[in-house]
């Protein structure tokens, strides 16, 4: 494996400030019986808001989208048609991701912790790859970048807050490319192309 030392340049800062001073929309999910769910989102303003309900299939069973709710917004889920099995709900309101896992067996309905997320963003032309994450629990980060030969660049992380990266990419070679951002909560893949 051939690694290209030298290559990438971070051009920006990585630790900014976080989103909203620190302000982030604050999600329930729990159980009120054996046969529905109580989601309750507190948020800084009005926002809109996702909601998507999948079994172990990858089948979504339960779809909702909200434009304009207020900022206090209560939904109650019906879950007594659904199958015993688990299931994962994942909640996009504000940037923000939460995702649950749910589980129905035997007229019993249970909820996991809630894990919360910022997906990453990517970007990319043929002169700069840029990374734009919000690094909620300040947790250690790693990015690593691959081509067709393998590695091509490594590097790690731990600001918390908001973290804006920029890598020169205008010495790769043309071809495809995957980049990997990895935390101890997170996995995110983007690929692109250099021509």
């Amino acid at each position: 494996m051939k690694t290209k030392k030298g290559l990438f340049t971070i051009l920006a800062a990585l630790a900014v400030t976080l989103t909203m001073a620190g302000e982030k929309p604050k999600i329930s999910v729990r159980p009120l019986d054996a046969d529905r769910l109580l989601m309750t989102i507190v948020t800084p303003k009005a926002s809109e808001m996702e909601v998507t309900i999948d079994d172990k299939s990858g089948d979504i069973v339960y779809y909702g989208y909200w434009d304009s709710p207020e900022q206090t917004f209560k939904k109650i889920f019906d879950m007594k048609n659904l199958a015993n099995g688990k299931y994962a709900m994942k909640l996009e309101v504000d940037g923000l991701t939460s995702e649950q896992e749910l589980t129905v067996s035997h007229n019993k309905l249970s909820v996991s912790n809630t894990k919360e997320f910022v997906p990453a963003c990517f970007q990319s032309d043929n002169q700069q790859l840029t990374l734009t994450y919000e690094n909620l629990e300040n947790k250690k980060c790693d990015l690593e970048i691959y081509g067709k030969n393998g590695l091509v660049h490594q590097t790690s992380f731990r600001p918390a807050g908001q973290i804006y990266a920029h890598y020169d990419i205008s010495k790769l070679e043309e071809g495809n490319y995957t980049v990997y951002l990895n935390s101890a909560n997170e996995n995110f893949e983007f690929a692109f192309e250099k021509e």
